[in-house]
């Protein structure tokens, strides 16, 4: 969606060492190992899951990559952000607090908020499907005018404020 803020699953960060980190809805870090040397090798064109064609990266950080995708079981155009883990008993562990947090962020009808839509674990990952909001990024803010960066704020601002009278808090 054009203009869209994406707030729903920005719960996730860097610890800004090789160790990242996944912020719960319960509160509190959790350690994913997530190392970017365990991420599974993605490329253009690969399938995860067998069903989320990969087409361009949308972004990186520490413990995951989000792609723009095609999902064969809908047919339509989802972010999916691809989280490693180190073995079969992390991938586990993560697929279930990633689908308790996805459970709780669905309620949430926001123009601002992009839903997950699925979750599921694939070749030492675990992929969160969600909306695709293809209509830039924040980025494209650097050099621009107050106005623009303020409108931007609002924007998200709007939507933290909607999470919270909704109960949901990060910290």
């Amino acid at each position: 969606r054009d203009g869209t803020v994406v707030v729903g699953y920005a719960g996730y960060a860097s610890s800004g060492s090789t160790e990242a980190f996944r912020w719960t809805m319960e509160g509190g870090f959790v350690g994913l190992g997530g190392l970017p040397g365990h991420m599974p090798q993605l490329a253009a064109g690969r399938v995860l899951a067998g069903r989320f064609h990969l087409q361009r990266l949308l972004g990186c950080g520490g413990s995951a990559e989000v792609w723009a995708a095609t999902d064969a079981a809908t047919g339509t155009e989802v972010a999916v952000r691809v989280l490693a883990a180190q073995d079969d008993a992390e991938a586990a562990a993560l697929l279930a607090g990633l689908e308790a947090d996805a459970a709780q962020l669905r309620r949430l009808v926001h123009p601002g908020i992009l839903r997950p839509l699925t979750v599921v674990a694939a070749d030492h990952a675990v992929c969160v499907a969600m909306e695709l909001a293809d209509g830039g990024d924040l980025g494209a803010l650097r050099g621009a005018g107050w106005q623009a960066i303020v409108a931007a704020i609002r924007e998200v601002a709007d939507a933290l404020q909607y999470v919270h009278a909704q109960g949901l808090t990060h910290g």
